[in-house]
């Protein structure tokens, strides 16, 4: 009896945090991006364009900032060079894993 209630609570545990986690980040694409929206502002997942001289990130998709790239989010992207806006707070790991990109920039706003 006890194993059986302790399944159905690791069970239940599992189904809340994954209806959590759906709720905390909402997944949407345009022409050139997975993303998440994060709270106020934008997770980039994935590249998807066809870019192959340079990629400037946007500062803002869904007028929201972008604010993290994600973990292997530039993965084996064939570009010269990528500039990154200065909305971005965050890079994760591995997320220009084998671009073979030559430079990364970053951009200012002019103030």
């Amino acid at each position: 009896m006890k194993k059986k209630l302790f399944s159905l609570l690791v069970l239940t545990s599992i189904i809340m945090y994954a209806s959590l986690s759906i709720a905390l980040a909402v997944t949407k694409r345009n022409d050139d991006y997975v993303y998440e929206i994060k709270g106020a502002g934008i997770r980039i997942v994935q590249y998807i364009g066809s870019e192959k001289e340079t990629l400037a990130v946007p500062g803002t998709i869904d007028n929201k900032p972008v604010t993290i790239i994600g973990e292997n989010a530039f993965k084996e992207v064939s570009v010269d060079v990528i500039s990154l806006p200065d909305s971005l707070l965050t890079i994760e790991e591995n997320a220009f894993y084998k671009t073979g990109c030559k430079k990364i920039i970053q951009t200012f706003a002019e103030s």
